[in-house]
């Protein structure tokens, strides 16, 4: 099975963990949470060691590197993106590294995206809630756009294509840009026009998932969504420590989705 793996993705096969690492300049650990200390038990012993760098939820650097005999790790933290070559990619090391190591690993994460560097794993943690959690919001505010499109209406396919490419367009438009992302929501034409349509009166739109609450006369249609409605619902679900900031949010993300898809009927 080793051979056979060897040939079909053209790597080396390896009797153990020592062995495949033995010679390294960097082994990547990527295997489940609750494996990493038995594997890194198994690796102490190589010398001379590789730089580790592990891709393990939740696994803390001094934690990695007291089983791995007091080694150097650097751990990292890819997103969804990574499937397509767009990782926002956390990274953080419990020592100082060369230039040479550095370099590294840069390359290591910017093969499947950008590179964060972090100074600890607590900022680590900051990273994991806003980048690994974050696709799972992006997902369901598509999600949710569609739903209402279809509500209003449109075929099931125009709506999710539709919503797709307002996303898709959005966030180029967002990356190519030097302005503030709140500039941009509030400088957005639509925006505007329906904020114009409100405050005269002809328009007044129902706050998603509050039956018969409508926008106050100078609100706009995203101002129901600040701090307080479904925003305060994101900014505290990506607070909340544990599981759910290693990019295993879907608790979090079901307390939004009552509030995003129950607003759009």
């Amino acid at each position: 099975r080793r051979g056979r793996s060897a040939v079909v993705i053209a790597v080396a096969a390896a009797l153990g963990f020592a062995s495949a690492a033995g010679g390294a300049d960097l082994c990547v650990l990527a295997v489940k949470p609750d494996v990493v200390p038995g594997v890194a038990r198994a690796l102490a012993d190589v010398a001379p060691a590789p730089l580790y760098v592990s891709v393990a939820a939740g696994v803390r650097t001094g934690d990695l590197s007291r089983w791995l005999g007091g080694r150097r790790v650097v751990r990292a933290m890819p997103n969804q993106g990574a499937l397509v070559g767009r990782s926002a990619t956390g990274l953080c090391t419990n020592g100082a590294l060369s230039a040479s190591e550095r370099a590294l690993v840069d390359t290591l994460a910017q093969a499947i995206g950008a590179a964060f560097w972090v100074d600890d794993d607590d900022a680590l943690d900051a990273v994991t809630a806003i980048a690994g959690s974050g696709p799972a919001y992006f997902f369901l505010l598509g999600e949710t756009l569609a739903k209402a499109g279809e509500a209003m209406g449109l075929p099931a396919d125009m709506a999710r294509r539709l919503a797709l490419q307002t996303l898709h367009g959005s966030g180029v438009l967002a990356t190519a840009s030097d302005v503030d992302l709140a500039e941009l929501r509030r400088g957005d034409e639509a925006h505007r026009r329906v904020g114009a349509l409100v405050r005269a009166g002809d328009v007044r739109p129902r706050v998603p998932g509050a039956p018969g609450r409508v926008l106050d006369e100078q609100a706009g249609p995203v101002d129901a969504l600040e701090p307080g409605g479904v925003l305060g619902e994101v900014v505290a679900v990506v607070h909340r420590p544990g599981d759910q900031l290693a990019g295993l949010a879907d608790p979090g993300v079901a307390a939004v989705d009552d509030h995003l898809v129950g607003g759009v009927d």
